[in-house]
């Protein structure tokens, strides 16, 4: 069997991308979580017809690289399972998002019964 190579996803990361969040798009439903980085949501997206999580960061300049970081890990499983055709189980990301260049980031994955901290523990 082929090893991969020990690879470190944060050395590879290319600049973010944040897209608008336009909060017509979604209707919060219920809070699934709060921490010292935010709020989690699960919501429903109008737009694209599905439930997903919504996670309103605290808007503090210490949290910024705890953000990159979370983002650039969601790309990356999603990236393994566009990889294998979405046979990987795995929750699909679809980014990191801001009201207005000043406002709090906002990660929007599809809503599953486990958490990213959960899921890094298997």
């Amino acid at each position: 069997m082929k090893s991969s190579p020990n690879v470190d996803i944060f050395q590879l990361q290319k600049p973010l991308e944040i897209k608008k969040y336009n909060k017509d798009d979604y209707q919060l439903l219920e809070v699934l979580g709060e921490g010292g980085f935010g709020q989690v949501f699960r919501a429903y997206n109008n737009k694209i017809n599905t439930m997903v999580a919504v996670k309103f960061f605290a808007f503090k300049e210490k949290n910024y690289e705890e953000i990159k970081k979370e983002h650039f890990l969601m790309e990356a499983i999603d990236s393994m399972n566009s990889e294998k055709g979405g046979k990987n189980n795995f929750l699909k990301y679809y980014g990191i998002y801001q009201f207005e260049a000043d406002s709090p980031f906002v990660l929007i994955m599809e809503s599953g019964d486990i958490n990213l901290e959960e899921l890094l523990t298997i």
